[in-house]
């Protein structure tokens, strides 16, 4: 990552650094996954919010594709205040207006949450493999167990290590690529001192309400179908209540074949990319 990676070392009191990387059209490779168009398709940069358990180098493998349309934002968040709309406020502190938020997992969570509170710092959000709640409720059944939840949460707070690599094999568990993502996944987590808040984060947060009513940006949510932390039942239910909703954004759900969890690991034959072109160009006549 450090061919693309310029760093600017901009921390605030809540350690959120951002890394700009400008556009960079390559007209001179050939490279089958990278559209090189000769100048940038959006005037608004592409942010990226890493998940859980990991810092930016999870985007090391999406950054050639994205940076072929926009500039880049990559933040590195290390969750350190109380909670998640804290943590979203000093998010949108440090950020331009009109934005492309992309966020992974909790990356996601949080990007949704921006989209809805500033809008202003929306231009389009874009979740992968991110619930609407991480944590299973009654109106919500389509996520992790409570039970499993805290039982991890107290591996985490004996062994953070041993709790790390378990949440790595979870992520890749079912993926059709499971050994080449874990090794790329291990190369990106990060055990900072603020990642038993971001499990509190997980806990606490509930975007449902946010998502089908509060949202006023294209948006694009995809979803592996073979995820084991998020399951695919979550990307049905969620297509079923924003049909139903009120909400004028234009929002669409998306389930990638045979994929797993870690939906930023991606190839020349993936179908995030194909999922991603069709929204980019959807999108590209409202961010220019």
């Amino acid at each position: 990552m450090k061919s693309f990676l310029q760093h600017q070392g901009r921390f605030n009191k809540l350690m959120i650094k951002s890394t700009f990387i400008p556009f960079a059209a390559r007209a001179d490779q050939s490279d089958s996954l990278l559209v090189r168009p000769s100048s940038a398709l959006f005037n608004c940069p592409i942010v990226l919010l890493h998940g859980w358990g990991c810092d930016g180098r999870i985007w090391e493998s999406l950054i050639p594709f994205l940076n072929a349309h926009a500039e880049l934002i990559v933040l590195d968040i290390e969750y350190s205040d109380k909670n998640s709309d804290d943590c979203c406020k000093a998010i949108a502190n440090i950020l331009p207006d009109k934005n492309i938020l992309l966020g992974w997992s909790l990356g996601g969570m949080l990007a949704t949450r921006l989209a809805a509170v500033y809008p202003e710092k929306a231009a389009a959000l874009i979740g992968l493999a991110s619930n609407a709640s991480f944590v299973a409720s009654n109106n919500w059944p389509n996520a992790m167990q409570l039970e499993t939840f805290t039982g991890f949460y107290d591996l985490f707070v004996t062994n953070a290590q041993k709790a790390l690599t378990r949440f790595a094999l979870l992520q890749v568990k079912g993926d059709s690529d499971s050994k080449q993502q874990l090794g790329y996944l291990k190369n990106c987590l990060s055990n900072n001192k603020g990642l038993r808040i971001g499990l509190d984060y997980l806990r606490e947060m509930n975007n449902l309400n946010i998502l089908s009513s509060q949202i006023a940006c294209p948006s694009l949510y995809a979803f592996g179908e073979h995820d084991t932390l998020v399951p695919v039942s979550a990307a049905y239910d969620l297509g079923k209540k924003l049909s139903s909703s009120d909400s004028k954004a234009n929002q669409s759900i998306a389930v990638i074949k045979d994929k797993g969890h870690v939906l930023p690991y991606v190839d020349a034959s993936s179908h995030l990319i194909t999922v991603l072109n069709e929204f980019f160009e959807r999108l590209s006549s409202k961010c220019r």
